[in-house]
């Protein structure tokens, strides 16, 4: 029952995020003129575990690879890790394993030549009513200006999250579009 429900979690999460993208207009098309497209894989830890109505804060560990620039305007950027914060909040009497929330980051990204991105995120989700919004964009540093467009393939909760709440959310694939 366990690993249905996981595998549930994760179809509801990449139906929301591939929403989120719909509704927000990006979409991976426009990678073709971006100034950069990464691989990449993060988590976020959750302190203490998100409760249903509750609030809790995390830290972020994002690592971006195979970085390519279709218009070779940022060729000198091939690798990153990310590091920063994050806040999150979960709908009243909702466990937040279903995944109505909503997640504010900040992130500095360090490139592989020494060179410094800011990034600020947001991402709200509502799957009992289709909803999800996901914007991120670069605020300062590296690319300044260029807003983020991650497709991710798979994110996944803390596998007892349904008992003891929220305390990590994993992407093990995805990409990040910048333009």
């Amino acid at each position: 029952m366990e690993r249905r429900n996981s595998t549930l979690i994760r179809l509801v999460i990449a139906a929301v995020a591939a929403l989120g993208l719909a509704l927000t207009g990006q979409f991976p098309a426009h990678a073709a003129t971006g100034d950069l497209t990464c691989t990449a894989q993060a988590q976020v830890n959750f302190s203490p575990a998100l409760a249903a109505g509750g609030t809790s804060t995390g830290d972020v560990d994002a690592v971006l690879d195979n970085c390519t620039s279709p218009n070779g305007s940022f060729s000198r950027l091939t690798s990153a890790e990310a590091l920063g914060s994050a806040t999150v909040s979960a709908a009243p009497g909702v466990n937040p394993c279903s995944l109505r929330l909503t997640l504010n980051a900040t992130l500095k990204a360090t490139w592989q030549n020494g060179q410094h991105s800011d990034i600020a995120a947001e991402l709200t989700t509502d799957p009992t009513l289709g909803t999800a919004g996901l914007t991120a964009t670069v605020t300062g540093g590296q690319l300044a200006g260029d807003s983020i467009t991650p497709v991710i393939v798979e994110i996944n909760p803390n596998p007892d999250c349904a008992t003891n709440g929220l305390k990590s959310l994993t992407t093990t694939t995805a990409q990040a579009i910048f333009g």
